[in-house]
């Protein structure tokens, strides 16, 4: 499970924009009603609530009860305002339906989020709808409306992980991509990204080689053709790849260079989408047909290291006394 939500409170509040204006639209909330996030184990929240003055509403995900999540409602700000309560937990099912692609179903009522019973550390995101008492004092004490208090189980595959998209690089690739590609320096950690630094226009040119490349054409001589894929993260595009078409007993005794190689544009570092792209580069090393590939990543380039041991690699030898060879089978 996720240990630190923060990086995906932005995506959050902005599934639940549609109940934040749900609840805007009742004449009976404050119009200075903000939304806010909060994260922290499933221990400190149940020891540090108050939820005896709310009204608790359990639902689950997918139909899966160990995939629950709670729902509360201010019992003194939504007194006499019920039918309300019933339009709020439909808004929230069609978040899930319509931006996670899951069903949310609503399971029965429940005391406190102390119900849901989880671990004391599994990690709880809980979104609030409140307001400044300093602003407004409506006489009382408790300015917030509701909360929803999701647990790791419940929203770490269909609301936290990102779409995930990887396409072949093609002559239709625009701005976008071009703007990625300067993010990523033209040489690091042995990784080479040609299109840095180019023009707009010599960027154009290099999609028509590379592409050809894909298909053998234009090879410098002695080079293996390769194809190159570009990762997107809910649509934008983070990073790049090339996935080499077979081995070279040159490139990998005199160059020290591997199958495939990758980077990730420095905006979007320490996110966990290097290693996604390399998963997904892995997929492709399949489908070419390799049975196992070779990869020489620097020493110094530790989360590189990290990332190709936890997909199964193991370290066969070194190059030069700079990188290490690193085996990996495809299955």
């Amino acid at each position: 499970m996720i240990a630190n939500y923060e990086p995906y409170f932005d995506k959050i509040k902005k599934l639940h924009q549609g109940v934040y204006e749900e609840l805007l639209g009742e004449s009976f909330v404050v119009k200075e009603t903000q939304m806010f996030i909060l994260q922290c184990n499933f221990k400190e929240y149940v020891e540090n609530d108050h939820d005896g003055n709310y009204s608790w509403y359990r639902l689950c995900v997918d139909n899966n009860v160990e995939k629950d999540f709670a729902v509360g409602f201010n019992i003194q700000r939504f007194k006499n305002h019920e039918p309300e309560i019933e339009t709020i937990i439909s808004k929230i099912k069609e978040i899930w339906k319509q931006s996670c692609g899951a069903q949310a179903d609503l399971l029965n009522t429940i005391t406190n989020v102390a119900a849901l019973k989880k671990d004391d550390y599994e990690m709880i995101v809980s979104v609030h709808f409140w307001f400044d008492k300093s602003v407004i004092d409506d006489g009382i004490d408790d300015t917030q409306y509701m909360k929803i208090v999701y647990t790791g189980s419940s929203i770490d595959e269909k609301m936290i992980m990102p779409n995930i998209e990887l396409k072949q690089l093609s002559l239709d690739m625009g701005k976008a991509e071009y703007d990625m590609l300067q993010k990523i320096p033209e040489v690091e950690n042995g990784f080479t990204n040609p299109a840095c630094n180019l023009s707009y226009d010599e960027y154009i040119e290099w999609l028509r080689v590379t592409d050809n490349n894909s298909r053998g054409i234009d090879l410098p001589e002695g080079w293996i053709p390769y194809t190159t894929f570009v990762l997107y993260i809910d649509g934008i595009p983070v990073g790049y790849g090339r996935v080499r078409h077979s081995s070279s007993e040159y490139l990998e005794t005199v160059v020290g260079a591997g199958n495939l190689g990758y980077g990730i544009a420095k905006e979007y570092r320490g996110k966990g989408y290097g290693s996604i792209l390399f998963k997904e580069l892995l997929k492709k090393c399949k489908e070419i047909g390799y049975k196992e590939i070779k990869l020489f990543p620097m020493k110094s380039n530790e989360p590189t290291v990290k990332i190709m041991l936890k997909n199964g690699g193991q370290i066969i030898g070194d190059f030069k006394d700079q990188k290490h060879i690193i085996r990996i089978p495809i299955e």
